[in-house]
């Protein structure tokens, strides 16, 4: 009885172990993390889509850019501005083929769900730099009886 326990013991261990080592040889890499920005991962697949997106030089100081710009947007509150994305989508849409606009997307590593991100971001981002200059603005405002005063101040000299 004992015997028979400990067989079926070691025939259960020795199943497990031929399954982990089929389980960790068939991993593969989906994707590299080349950034975490406050618990947020940014991958080499999103790096890639921002250098497709953007066109410019864009690197991953770029990327944690925009991380930061999108989660602060969004801890502020503001608002994706939906309107404009399906109105650009609508237009990319007119202008090509299903077919045309998906091949354009794969040239830049996007399908069409994560180029709305990627609209969806860029929204944030205006929106967040636009209530910023509005808080400058108001933040700087000079009464003109202050104009006049420093103007008086500088005439003396």
């Amino acid at each position: 009885m004992m015997l028979a326990k400990l067989s079926y013991v070691l025939l259960l261990v020795s199943f497990w172990i031929g399954s982990s080592a089929t389980f960790v040889h068939s991993a593969e890499l989906i994707d590299r993390i080349v950034a975490t920005v406050n618990g947020e991962i940014i991958t080499e697949r999103q790096l890639n889509q921002g250098k497709g997106i953007i066109k410019e030089r864009f690197g991953v100081q770029d990327m944690i850019d925009i991380c930061i710009l999108t989660q602060e947007a969004r801890e502020e509150g503001i608002p994706i501005n939906s309107q404009l994305i399906e109105e650009r989508l609508s237009e990319l849409e007119e202008k090509y083929s299903q077919t045309e606009l998906e091949t354009i997307l794969r040239e830049s590593n996007l399908t069409v769900a994560e180029y709305r991100e990627w609209m969806e971001r860029i929204s944030l981002q205006q929106g967040m730099i636009y209530q910023k200059r509005i808080q400058i603005d108001e933040d700087i405002r000079v009464q003109e009886g202050e104009v006049d005063d420093f103007y008086s101040k500088l005439k003396r000299y």
